[in-house]
């Protein structure tokens, strides 16, 4: 039950990436090539966390650039409450199924509905970089 994750080094921009990339084909950004925002899509987030700051204390580097994280065992009782999850996602009983999935994963954050509005409605928009 370990799960093994890559040391991803200091995170970058992806902006300063995208930018490296043009510059690294010839081209010039914001010249020959556009950069364009098009905003958070429908479940994407800004941030990723690889693991939590509880996983992260109890985990141990195995080899250089990988680290080990100690699963827990899952609850002797998971299938039956994912079945329940499937039930209340079926009669779409949202409010209850979200308490149902913070039981079984503690760190489960739903979208917030201004954020899902936001983001679907910028799969319409773009904004170019100046």
């Amino acid at each position: 039950g370990d799960l093994f994750v890559l040391e991803m080094g200091e995170p970058i921009r992806v902006l300063d990436l995208a930018r490296n990339m043009i510059i690294l084909a010839g081209h010039v950004p914001d010249g020959d090539i556009p950069i364009v925002f098009t905003g958070l899509r429908p479940g994407e987030k800004l941030d990723e966390e690889l693991m939590t700051e509880e996983e992260a204390r109890g985990s141990q580097i195995v080899r250089e650039g990988i680290r080990a994280i100690k699963s827990p065992a899952p609850p002797d009782d998971l299938e039956a409450r994912i079945g329940a999850l499937e039930g209340l996602a079926a009669r779409a009983e949202r409010g209850i199924l979200r308490e149902r999935l913070r039981e079984i994963v503690p760190d489960y954050a739903p979208l917030d509905p201004t954020e899902a509005i936001a983001a679907s409605a910028s799969e319409e928009s773009e904004i170019a970089v100046p």
